[in-house]
């Protein structure tokens, strides 16, 4: 199964956690990337083992998994 990204939306929603959360959490690019394509595709859950990368999911809204 296929499911295409807007990428446009991702774009925008990794532009918009970057500025209101990268100072403080020292999130890199990838990390920003990789939450804002979960936000763009409305995920609920976020799977990571990754501190910063959690600090951020939680910051958009996603609940950290394990």
């Amino acid at each position: 199964m296929e499911t295409p990204a807007a990428w446009a939306e991702v774009y925008a929603e990794a532009e918009a956690l970057s500025a209101a959360h990268t100072e403080a959490l020292g999130t890199r690019a990838v990390d920003v990337l990789h939450v804002a394509s979960a936000a763009a595709f409305r995920a609920k859950d976020f799977y990571t083992c990754d501190a910063r990368q959690k600090a951020l999911a939680v910051k958009a809204g996603m609940k950290v998994k394990p």
